[in-house]
C-alpha cells in the first residue's frame, strides 16, 4: 500500500508534468498514449477523459492492469504508476474534472454519452531520478563499463 507521505511525494512530480503515458494491452498487444491527467491532487488514483467508444476503453476491459508512466527529462525524474483501471459515465464525476481543454477534444460537454472518465486506482509505483549531470552520468557508465561497477547515476525508489 502507497502510503500518503509518498502519494504527496509522488504527486509533487507528476502534477508538473502532467502528460503520462498510459500503458493498455488488449490481450494480445501492448498499447502506449499520451494522456493529460484532469486532477488537481492525488488521493491513489489517476483521472483522464476519454471516449467511451475509443480503443483504450475496449483494452481496459480485456485487462484492467495498466501502467502510466510520466517523465522530466529537465530534471532526470522518471516515475511509473501501475493499478488497476475502472471506465465512469457518471455525470457529477464528469463534471468535477471538466475543463475548457478537455471541452476541446469533445463535442458537447461532459454531459455527453459519449463523454467517459478513466480511474487508475493506483497500486505501485515507482521514482528513478538523479541529481547528477549528463557529463557525471557518462563518466559513471564509462568507469562502470571498464571495472564491471555498477554506474552510480541516480535512485530508485518503490512503492507498494
Amino acid at each position: 500500500m502507497i502510503t500518503q507521505e509518498q502519494k504527496n511525494e509522488l504527486w509533487s512530480i507528476i502534477e508538473k508534468i502532467k502528460v503520462g503515458m498510459l500503458m493498455t494491452h488488449d490481450g494480445q498487444e501492448y498499447r502506449s498514449r499520451p494522456m493529460h491527467i484532469v486532477q488537481d491532487s492525488f488521493d491513489g488514483s489517476l483521472w483522464f477523459f476519454t471516449d467511451k467508444s475509443s480503443s483504450k476503453v475496449y483494452e481496459t476491459q480485456k485487462d484492467k492492469k495498466v501502467c502510466v508512466s510520466f517523465g522530466d527529462r529537465d530534471k532526470n525524474r522518471y516515475v511509473s504508476l501501475s493499478g488497476s483501471v475502472s471506465i465512469s459515465t457518471d455525470n457529477q464525476l464528469k463534471k468535477k474534472f471538466w475543463n475548457p481543454l478537455v471541452g476541446a477534444w469533445f463535442e458537447g460537454d461532459y454531459s455527453s454519452p459519449d463523454v467517459a472518465l478513466i480511474e487508475i486506482k493506483v497500486s505501485k509505483a515507482e521514482l528513478w531520478e538523479t541529481d547528477k549531470n549528463k557529463l557525471s552520468q557518462l563518466y559513471e557508465l564509462t568507469k562502470a563499463a571498464v571495472s564491471d561497477d555498477t554506474p552510480d547515476i541516480g535512485h530508485n525508489r518503490k512503492y507498494g
